[in-house]
């Protein structure tokens, strides 16, 4: 072996390369669309919830007003 080749096991590496770091992928954290997203998910929920309490009490109401309040029958 002469001085001149050096063993390229022995030489200095960069941990990443450019094209390495160019095929992972990007870091970015999208935290606006999450945050977004979040806040769509509770105005759906939200929303359904109520959606839900007013057809129930609409529900009741009707029963209501099919039994009259002195509590004896129609017929």
């Amino acid at each position: 072996m002469t001085s001149d080749s050096r063993d390229p096991l022995q030489q200095r590496r960069e941990a990443m390369t450019a094209w390495e770091r160019g095929l992972r992928p990007n870091t970015e954290r999208h935290w606006l669309l999450w945050l977004a997203l979040a806040v769509l998910l509770m105005f759906f929920a939200w929303r359904g919830a109520e959606w839900l309490l007013t057809d129930k009490q609409q529900g009741v109401a009707r029963l209501d007003r099919a039994r009259p309040p002195c509590g004896c029958s129609l017929t």
